[in-house]
């Protein structure tokens, strides 16, 4: 009976290491305004780093370098895939790194095969990207970042991220 207890002790953390975890989304963007999250963490205008991790809540996070800035939950969004209904863009569309698509090394995304531009030539399969609206009403000081994600098996997701407009971002 120990020897029972103690195989099943064993194998318990492999098979939690065996489960896929879910990937990460990163990037990057600059940040037209001065925004805050709902308790208050403040953001700058400027550049900033961002990750979607999607665990057992949807989370945005916000960082500039490796100082983490800000965290804001998301909210599924169900239904049809389609814009915010009376939302103005305030950015164009991001497109978001994920951790369970490998990069190409360096030299092969450096220099062209065929001659056309690097652009032209990209062939990486986007996964994540990530849309900021506001409002149409300008008295709503409400930001929306909507993430979108195709899965593999061609099912979408959308999550949305509320931050606030501040005083000063106006």
């Amino acid at each position: 009976m120990p020897v029972t207890i103690l195989l099943l002790l064993w194998l318990f953390p492999l098979a939690a290491a065996a489960q896929e975890a879910p990937p990460t989304y990163k990037g990057s963007l600059r940040l037209p305004l001065e925004l805050q999250t709902g308790q208050g963490q403040r953001l700058a205008k400027g550049k900033v780093d961002l990750e979607v991790r999607l665990e057992q809540k949807a989370w945005l996070l916000f960082s500039q370098g490796e100082q983490p800035v800000a965290r804001v939950e998301g909210k599924v969004l169900e239904g049809e895939a389609q814009d915010l209904p009376g939302a103005v863009p305030l950015l164009g569309t991001v497109f978001l790194q994920s951790s369970a698509v490998p990069l190409r090394s360096d030299f092969d995304r450096r220099y062209s095969k065929t001659g056309k531009p690097q652009y032209r030539e990209e062939s990486y399969d986007w996964r994540g990207t990530l849309r900021v609206h506001r409002p149409l009403n300008p008295r709503s000081r409400e930001v929306y970042f909507i993430f979108h994600e195709r899965g593999q098996d061609e099912r979408h997701r959308r999550i949305q991220f509320t931050l606030l407009r501040t005083g000063s971002g106006e």
